[in-house]
């Protein structure tokens, strides 16, 4: 996994990209509480496959943990979502990946292949 945010000093949004998010997830990608603005998810990479993102407000996650948010995000697009002033996450952002919608009780699918990306544009708490 490839991630990457902008530098922390400078800039009153950053941009956080994960090139490919996967079931495991990316856990607290802005270290500690944020503001979400907007997600631009990418599952157009030749994709024949539904992908489901889970968003979580969290410094980590797994199957078993119930998401703030769900996309099922169609085989071969790309859906930009916008948080108008932005949600608000207390404890961190986490992000995770499926080729399933969610269980909560076993398992809830693989890695999405090929790889889905997602760009969160976000403030930082201090």
């Amino acid at each position: 996994m490839a991630a990457t945010a902008t530098p922390p000093d400078r800039f009153i949004f950053q941009a956080w990209k994960e090139a490919d998010v996967t079931a495991t997830g990316s856990p607290d990608v802005f270290n500690g509480p944020c503001t979400v603005h907007a997600l631009d998810i990418f599952n157009a990479n030749g994709s024949a496959t539904d992908v489901f993102l889970k968003v979580y407000d969290s410094a980590g996650a797994t199957y078993a943990t119930k998401p703030l948010l769900a996309f099922e995000i169609r085989a071969g697009t790309k859906r930009r979502i916008y948080f108008g002033d932005g949600l608000y996450f207390s404890t961190g952002l986490t992000l995770r990946c499926t080729d399933a919608p969610m269980n909560h009780a076993s398992a809830d699918g693989s890695d999405p292949s090929p790889d889905m990306s997602v760009t969160v544009i976000a403030t930082r708490s201090t």
